[in-house]
């Protein structure tokens, strides 16, 4: 388990810094690697051995969708939708953490506005370690659909700022029928009592007719990408649904190499960048194509 053996200084180094640029990669242009980055940021302070490996395979994935960005399609009239979801204490069968991550999706027309994957900062319950877990599915959908709401909030006090219409109330869909119930007050929920004053703040909203909630299945919520992890057949198919791919002309499609565990490539497809200059080169390659997106 190389999770309990720390990684070597070198690697200790470098990790904050392939952090920051996959972080910004997908906050702006690569929404595909935000629940990748979350994931890894978790051993940014202390990095363990094999955090290289997966830096790696970072930029190798990068160096082949490097064609593949944000797409303003054909106007559909679809307008503004909003999703979220959440992963209850997903990675315990992995790491043990016990933490629930939220997901969420806002896109106009189509078209990637925001996206979200964190894990929750929750308070129904108090952790040994200081930090807190849901302790039930409906808890962290309701968390989850708290933290998309405030992006919604946000977009609302800037689509009036900038006179661009934004529906009243905004329907924001999620794929639990108990968290619905609940912020709808047409559920028990005598078992969610616990639950903090962001549950209060949904229903206050809702009671304004400023935020609703509407149901959709799992299977069909595009902010179920941010909150699992995927095959990679799924991973194909969610990723296809909100990047597009740019014309050949413009930059070449190419496939990532293959990796093997001591950070080698081999086989066709882009060659692995030297260590000692991997966090510039890979990622000024991958920069330089993502100003296209």
């Amino acid at each position: 388990n190389n999770a309990d053996k720390p990684a070597e200084e070198k690697e200790r180094i470098d990790t904050p810094k392939h952090l920051g640029k996959f972080n910004w990669l997908g906050e702006t242009t690569h929404p595909g690697i935000k629940l990748t980055h979350s994931l890894l940021a978790a051993y940014a302070s202390s990095p363990v051995e094999g955090i290289q490996l997966a830096t790696n395979q970072v930029w190798h994935w990068l160096q082949g969708v490097k064609d593949c960005c944000l797409v303003v399609g054909m106007r559909k009239g679809e307008g503004w939708k909003f999703y979220s979801d959440a992963d209850w204490a997903g990675m315990y069968g992995i790491n043990h953490d016990p933490r629930s991550r939220t997901g969420g999706y806002i896109c106009y027309d189509g078209f990637p506005i925001m996206w979200i994957s964190t894990y929750q900062n929750c308070r129904g319950t108090q952790y040994k370690e200081g930090y807190d877990v849901a302790l039930s599915s409906c808890e962290s959908e309701t968390y989850a659909a708290a933290d998309v709401t405030k992006m919604i909030q946000h977009l609302q006090h800037l689509a009036d700022e900038m006179e661009i219409d934004f529906p009243k109330p905004a329907v924001l869909y999620v794929d639990s029928e108990s968290a619905i119930a609940y912020v709808r007050r047409t559920g028990g929920g005598g078992k969610m009592r616990h639950i903090d004053m962001r549950a209060a703040w949904l229903q206050l909203l809702k009671d304004r007719k400023l935020v609703e909630f509407g149901s959709i299945k799992g299977t069909e919520n595009p902010a179920d990408f941010f909150t699992k992890i995927y095959s990679r057949k799924e991973f194909k198919l969610a990723h296809s649904r909100i990047m597009g791919k740019l014309p050949k002309f413009l930059c070449r499609s190419r496939e990532p190499a293959n990796i093997t565990e001591d950070g080698k490539s081999s086989g066709d497809g882009i060659p692995l960048p030297d260590i000692e200059d991997l966090g510039t080169s890979a990622h000024d390659k991958v920069s330089k194509r993502s100003i296209c997106a």
